[in-house]
């Protein structure tokens, strides 16, 4: 468990040392709160990055410095979690590109996030705004709470956030906004937390399933032709 977050440059520091190679990696998750001054404590350190040259250096530079590999397990990869890095009470979730099967780290995102003086391997803090883009994606009872927290801080860009989510759904998958909408009702009901952009994503989510439900029915037209 790391209850401090000088824990976290610490180690990135020294995977700085160990290497003369340069790459950008994101923090998101527990870590990130912690600097936001948004969660006391984390159990591991979550770390997305953009492309596949720094997810092999990094994680062989985290194996060079005494880390162990452990695959993760089934609940860990529904989340689209690369690797699982372990160095006794240290842990280290490495994704590569993509979180929870669905969202990718973006230009935007890369933008947002604020550096740390690390060395070489420079650590970036994503914004709260990212943060909860990222946990809106997971069924994980604590995301919630995460989530409720983020929110609750009155540190968000909405228009950053429904910004976002919409490229999010243009350059992938566009069913993705029907999740994020069931994340943020869910949000709404369970702990009484109403975004300003409720009412715009229920109308994105519905003109999905209108699109969907019409598509389906010509294709089943089309096959009883």
């Amino acid at each position: 468990m790391i209850k401090e977050y000088r824990e976290i440059l610490e180690l990135f520091k020294e995977l700085s040392d160990n290497t003369d190679k340069n790459m950008d990696i994101y923090l998101i998750g527990g870590g990130a709160l912690m600097k936001h001054g948004l969660k006391e404590y984390t159990k591991d350190v979550d770390i997305v990055v953009g492309d596949e040259e720094t997810f092999n250096g990094l994680t062989q530079l985290l194996l060079d410095v005494g880390f162990i590999s452990k695959m993760p397990e089934e609940a860990h990869l529904k989340m689209s979690l690369s690797q699982i890095l372990v160095r006794g009470e240290a842990r280290v979730d490495l994704f590569n590109r993509t979180v929870c099967r669905t969202l990718f780290l973006s230009e935007g995102m890369k933008g947002r996030s604020r550096p740390e003086e690390t060395g070489g391997v420079r650590l970036h803090v994503c914004a709260p705004e990212d943060l909860l883009i990222f946990k809106s994606v997971s069924e994980r009872e604590g995301d919630r709470e995460d989530s409720a927290q983020i929110v609750r801080s009155g540190k968000m860009d909405w228009n950053t956030v429904m910004s976002e989510i919409k490229h999010q759904m243009e350059n992938g998958e566009d069913v993705r906004i029907t999740w994020i909408t069931a994340f943020f009702n869910e949000l709404a009901e369970e702990k009484k937390i109403i975004t300003p952009m409720q009412k715009e994503l229920n109308a994105l989510s519905d003109a999905f399933f209108e699109k969907y439900e019409g598509e389906h029915a010509n294709h089943i037209k089309e096959r009883n032709c």
